[in-house]
């Protein structure tokens, strides 16, 4: 998975050649409302408060429901994939 701001790191001419590619079978999550802090777990009122830095989001994005659709992908893949004893 790659993570960018603004579509930064998520275009890979942007990111030098030194840089490899995504995988094959690579999703990126791209784009301005998405950065590596929204991969926290939606914090409860008294962190949002202590640490308002690493609990707020950008204008549009939904933290519980991004969490929501990632976490149904995850199962997804691993019941596809890992129940059925097949490899990706």
């Amino acid at each position: 998975m790659g993570l960018g701001t603004g579509g930064q790191w998520c275009d890979a001419a942007k990111r030098g050649d030194a840089a490899p590619g995504p995988a094959p079978r690579t999703r990126l999550a791209c784009g301005r409302q998405r950065r590596a802090l929204a991969f926290l777990a939606p914090c409860p009122p008294a962190l949002a408060e202590a640490a308002p830095e690493i609990c707020r989001d950008a204008p549009g994005f939904d933290r519980v429901a991004f969490h929501q659709g990632f976490n149904a992908k995850v199962v997804g893949f691993f019941q596809q994939h890992l129940a059925a004893g097949k490899a990706p």
